[in-house]
């Protein structure tokens, strides 16, 4: 109550603060319309988070630094930069093309194998490895016969198979170079000629496809061996799968369980859950005939080419052999190459970048279609001319 000097008196001043203090009571339509605000709020940043990423349709060079090139050398892309190889041996250039190392050799048939951090540039026909990780060479050696093909494991253990004579010698080195205590020695008049292997990622397990010729047709025998849990059976032989009339021209690990086996009728995947028992996983039949094929991080791409059109369509598949998306690739198909995150496909001047679910993540020109494209994760290198530039898409 105001008396009548104008004043409030003090129960009054203490009623008006209880009021203030005391809990509001909200309506049911205002709470209803708070939790909408707040689904809303968090469905818009659970998008943000989640959309995907992609639709680009231009790229620009964002760096750019100058690099020395050869037209006898090869470019690889390997660790944030690039592989330069060739008969002279063998260099690495980070990714604002700096020589970090370079090894000298000589060789007539370079031929690289990588796996993980490690590599091996061997010379088919010749004597002569090469190891070597990101810090530079790790080991060589100079073998006894000539080398008919080279596998390497992920941690630097390499393997040869040999000719010798008639017969076929498969041999092991650590990666300095130690010859170690395994090797396989097989009759190729019984067992065939090696013409593709590959090491498993901890190198106790080996892969091999052997060819032969009996009665006018070529026929191909896909063999397993393993060295730690193969110990008690002969030759360290696991597994032995045979392929009457067809050629095997293409091993690979995708992982330490899984083995994809190329062959000109169609794409095998092995199953290794049972280390001494490969088990046949999937088998896909090609719908046509193959113009392009890659693996590379535990997946399988394929280009099939139609008769008669020319038109190209791009299969890839993961590491179960299971079909991850087919897009329609047209002809001119200049590059296919599989990254850590996406699948280019080059076609003359256009260029088209989708993720390992089929979604778009770029599709636009190139300006200089003759230049050479790395994937690097979601980003790309391209090397034109003396320039390596740091592309950007937009």
């Amino acid at each position: 109550m105001i008396k009548g000097d104008g004043s409030v008196s003090k129960q009054e001043i203490k009623e008006t603060k209880e009021q203030e203090l005391a809990p509001r009571r909200l309506r049911p339509g205002m709470i209803a319309l708070w939790a909408l605000m707040a689904l809303a709020l968090a469905g818009g940043l659970l998008w943000l988070i989640l959309r995907p990423r992609g639709n680009f349709s231009r790229m620009e060079a964002v760096k750019s630094f100058p690099v020395s090139v050869s037209g006898q050398a090869r470019m690889v892309s390997y660790g944030e930069g690039l592989l330069r190889y060739s008969g002279d041996g063998i260099s690495y250039l980070n990714s604002q093309g700096l020589e970090q190392w370079n090894i000298s050799c000589s060789m007539n048939n370079p031929q690289l194998v990588m796996q993980g951090d490690y590599g091996a540039l061997t010379d088919v026909s010749g004597q002569s490895v090469v190891v070597f990780n990101q810090k530079g060479e790790v080991g060589r050696y100079t073998t006894t016969d000539p080398i008919m093909t080279a596998a390497v494991s992920a941690g630097g253990v390499t393997t040869v198979a040999l000719e010798r004579d008639l017969n076929s010698l498969v041999c092991f080195y650590d990666k300095f170079g130690l010859k170690l205590d395994i090797e396989i020695s097989l009759e190729m008049s019984e067992s065939g000629y090696p013409m593709a292997m590959a090491l498993s990622p901890e190198g106790s397990g080996l892969v091999m496809s052997m060819v032969s010729s009996k009665g006018g047709s070529l026929n191909s025998q896909l063999v397993f061996y393993n060295f730690t849990v193969g110990r008690s059976e002969a030759n360290r032989l696991i597994g032995f799968f045979s392929h009457e009339g067809h050629l095997l021209p293409q091993i690979d690990y995708l992982g330490s369980k899984r083995v994809a086996a190329v062959t000109d009728a169609g794409l095998e995947v092995y199953s290794l859950d049972q280390e001494n028992k490969p088990v046949l996983l999937e088998t896909i039949p090609f719908p046509g005939e193959v113009s392009a094929y890659v693996v590379e991080n535990r997946h399988i791409a394929f280009l099939f080419a139609e008769p008669g059109s020319g038109n190209n369509t791009l299969h890839v598949y993961d590491e179960n052999g299971k079909m991850q998306f087919s897009k329609e690739a047209g002809n001119g198909v200049r590059k296919l190459q599989l990254g850590s995150d996406l699948v280019l496909l080059q076609r003359e001047n256009q260029l088209q970048l989708w993720d390992y679910k089929g979604n778009s993540y770029f599709s636009g020109s190139l300006d200089h279609p003759n230049a050479y494209l790395f994937l690097q994760g979601k980003k790309m290198l391209q090397l034109e001319g003396g320039q390596l530039n740091h592309m950007r898409f937009r």
